[in-house]
């Protein structure tokens, strides 16, 4: 007789003690385990977006909607799922690296076509990054080597000013090119001009093409799918992340920075970025400090034992009373030293040699080196705040455009451990932000906010935006699902320049016996996202008729995959077989037992 076939449970188990292989993935029961769990976290996904609108947040679920993205974590990581995605992240990733690599680094640029794209759009470092992601979808839809212009840009101020700080985009160059001699590409009919050496792109509110997100090359998506949430944000993150690789000297100078501020014995770190200055004339609003601290307070709570801010409002306590005593130390010292160099001076001045006259000079010196040494580390060094040596169990990297910001959050949240990139606090205001330094500073603040494990911030900012996708795939942080690993307190996130998405009805909807819509239609919603005050349902728009529609936030999903031209740049053993293969294979496997 046959054996009893296994529960997929304890085939799940068996892969992760034999090892995995892309064969055993495809045709094995993991693929629907894994689809499973997603489909748990786009419903989570669809709830917190039902709650976001521009500006506006339901503050007294976000508690709640934090223990759920932990429980299915924690979920995840039991039965052995979390694994599995931490496999198929890596492998994937590896494998678009190299076909980004591969693509931007030809060994002849003389025998390649390219993408001409101009970093100078006037705006932000946040927003300047998201048209180049804008140029590199095209780029590698078409299979073309994107050249970027970097030089001179609103933070570019020397030829080598991008090299200083990032790996080069691409080993072509674009110094010889002259812009306005290039056929533009055409976003309607993208195979125009395939046979053009060199096409220009123009910025991405000049209009959008079918290659930009939500759409990524389709044997990408097929397994992206199966370990984030949110493809389309992950894929934009990927391409960030070619684009912002650091120069050594970046890499030595993140180091010194994690190291000098205890980063790996913080405890649980949450990136904060509140945005202010100019964005408040005419993007957004303004919000107050404790509305992102509060997110920070949730977190810790749920990942840290009880009393953490006892025990750390105890450990600031005997700090200041510490740094009082060595005060009041060091200002006996200087009074002993200043008393000794007077008698000193005396003695010489009545003609005699003052045997302690240059020890009581050299005590004074020293003295006041060891004051100015002390009133660095009472004042964090560079970075900290005074407590960069201290072990806090809460910790938060708060990056700014206002100085005064760090201040209060040190003086309001005592049992928080504030970490700062004073570089990024002083060149962030609009008077001295488009500059060399400038531009240092707001990278390693996208670096140090990727690198957290939760981010606290405002979507309507390209800066929140981008640490947030970069995070998602930092292999930093292990390998979850790090989509649920942020709060914004303003809007949801989106692509800058997106006129909105294409979306489907998953199946018909009926209000008062009408049918509204019905299943697979397609509908136009809003890059962010729209909802009704009253009901909670999507406002989204009906293709062909523009007949204004409010649905559910589970009745519009993403429409089914169509045919794309978007190329396929995953390895064959990496690509889900189709369907009729994966059948055969699977009767295969059948006839074996």
């Amino acid at each position: 007789m046959k054996e009893p076939r296994p529960r997929p449970q304890q085939v799940l188990n068996q892969q992760h003690t034999s090892g995995l292989t892309w064969a055993k993935f495809w045709n094995t029961a993991l693929e629907p385990e894994l689809r499973s769990m997603q489909r748990l976290k786009h419903a989570l996904d669809k709830i917190r977006y039902q709650r976001l609108t521009k500006d506006v947040e339901d503050q007294a679920t976000a508690g709640l909607d934090l223990q759920m993205a932990e429980a299915l974590a924690r979920v995840s990581n039991t039965t052995g799922l979390q694994e599995t995605q931490a496999w198929l992240r890596r492998w994937v990733t590896g494998a678009v690296l190299k076909a980004l690599h591969d693509l931007q680094q030809p060994s002849n640029c003389s025998a390649v076509k390219k993408l001409y794209c101009d970093l100078g759009k006037s705006c932000g470092f946040g927003c300047q990054l998201h048209h180049v992601v804008h140029c590199f979808t095209i780029a590698v839809a078409l299979k073309r080597t994107m050249v970027v212009k970097v030089y001179p840009t609103n933070y570019i101020k020397t030829p080598t000013g991008w090299e200083d700080i990032l790996q080069p985009i691409s080993s072509c160059s674009s110094a010889k090119v002259d812009p306005g001699s290039l056929p533009s590409f055409n976003y309607h009919s993208p195979e125009q001009q395939a046979d053009a050496e060199m096409l220009m792109v123009n910025i991405i509110d000049s209009g959008t093409s079918e290659f930009d997100p939500p759409a990524m090359p389709p044997d990408v998506h097929n397994v992206v799918q199966l370990f984030t949430t949110r493809p389309e944000i992950w894929w934009v993150g990927m391409l960030a992340s070619y684009l912002l690789r650091p120069s050594a000297a970046s890499l030595q100078r993140h180091a010194a920075f994690k190291a000098a501020n205890a980063w790996a014995a913080a405890g649980p770190v949450v990136g904060v970025h509140i945005r202010r200055t100019d964005k408040l004339a005419a993007e957004a609003k303004l919000h107050r400090v404790d509305e992102y601290m509060r997110h920070v307070e949730y977190l810790c709570d749920m990942r840290l034992a009880s009393g953490w801010q006892q025990r750390a409002l105890k450990l600031w306590e005997d700090q200041q009373q510490q740094q009082q005593q060595q005060r009041q130390q060091q200002q006996q010292m200087n009074l002993a030293a200043a008393t000794a160099a007077g008698d000193g001076l005396a003695g010489a001045s009545a003609g005699g040699t003052a045997p302690g006259t240059v020890d009581a000079a050299a005590a004074a010196a020293a003295a006041a080196a060891t004051a100015g040494a002390s009133g660095d580390q009472a004042s964090g060094g560079a970075s900290s705040g005074g407590r960069k040596q201290q072990h806090y169990e809460c910790s938060v990297y708060l990056a700014s455009d206002e100085p005064a910001v760090a201040q209060e959050a040190r003086e309001r949240y005592k049992h928080i451990h504030v970490i700062t990139n004073n570089m990024g606090l002083r060149t962030s205001s609009v008077s001295v932000r488009y500059s060399s330094e400038g531009f240092v500073g707001v990278y390693d603040d996208v670096v140090y906010l990727s690198q957290c494990d939760y981010l606290v911030g405002t979507f309507s900012s390209q800066v929140s935006r981008l640490a947030y996708e970069i995070s998602l795939v930092n292999s930093t942080l292990g390998g979850a699902d790090r989509t649920f690993a942020y709060h914004s307190v303003d809007s949801m996130w989106y692509f800058g320049g997106m006129t909105g998405f294409t979306r489907c009805a998953a199946t018909d909807f009926t209000s008062q016996g009408r049918v509204i819509v019905r299943a697979g239609q397609k509908l136009h919603c809003g890059t962010i996202h729209e909802f009704d005050g009253n009901s909670g349902h999507e406002m989204c728009t009906l293709y062909g008729s523009g007949a204004k529609l409010q649905l559910p936030p589970g009745f519009v999903v993403d429409c089914p995959a169509q045919e794309s031209s978007y190329r396929s740049i995953l390895p064959e053993h990496m690509r889900r077989p189709p369907p009729a293969a994966a059948a055969a294979a699977a009767a295969a496997a059948e006839t074996l037992k």
